[in-house]
């Protein structure tokens, strides 16, 4: 979808979410992190809080395409992460999904 955005608009939604932070002059950790999170080779003055931001995103994306996490992210020693860590946070998403379709399944009856 961002290749196609860029390819048509000119920009991406990383691009934009940059753009608009600074706009609303929203915290720089939270505006560099909206700008820079997919970058696994981001070493500006965020570090840390991009990398988190990345390495949920990476999280996020591979458990909507039920794929398995990725655990050769150049990111995750720089946040200290072990792959069992990793393996277990990718685990836990997957159970709070079983989860919310149980509450919603319950909510629609």
């Amino acid at each position: 979808m961002s290749e196609a955005l860029n390819e048509v608009l000119g920009f991406n939604q990383v691009q934009v979410s940059g753009h608009l932070a600074n706009i609303w002059s929203l915290p720089d950790p939270l505006a560099e992190a909206m700008a820079h999170y997919p970058e696994t080779d981001y070493q500006g003055n965020q570090l840390e809080v991009v990398n988190i931001a990345g390495v949920a995103s990476m999280l996020v994306s591979a458990f909507q395409k039920t794929e398995p996490c990725s655990l050769d992210d150049p990111r995750l020693p720089s946040l200290n992460l072990t792959n069992k860590e990793v393996t277990v946070s990718y685990e836990q998403l997957t159970g709070q999904l079983e989860k919310l379709k149980e509450i919603a399944k319950l909510l629609s009856e």
